[in-house]
């Protein structure tokens, strides 16, 4: 199973992609999924403070890095400020 990640238009920039799918487990925290993708397009391209969010049909809600998500869940990381 897999969690669809896109990228913020500053990141795509960054990573060379809009998205990407991450294979999870069950449930999997954003900073397991943050480092799949670090592994992928390299941790200096995903910069600290970068702020994932859990988009759904009903809206949007900010994650921490402990938060868990589950397969088919649909996250965008968008670059900090």
């Amino acid at each position: 199973m897999t969690v669809e990640v896109q990228f913020s238009e500053r990141l795509s920039e960054r990573v060379g992609t809009s998205g990407a799918y991450v294979s999870v487990d069950g449930e999997t925290t954003v900073a397991e999924v943050v480092a799949s993708l670090s592994v992928e397009f390299g941790a200096e391209q995903l910069a600290a403070g970068t702020t994932a969010v859990r988009e759904s049909a009903v809206g949007s809600e900010s994650l921490s890095a402990r938060s868990t998500v589950t397969p088919g869940d649909r996250l965008r990381l968008v670059e900090g400020a």
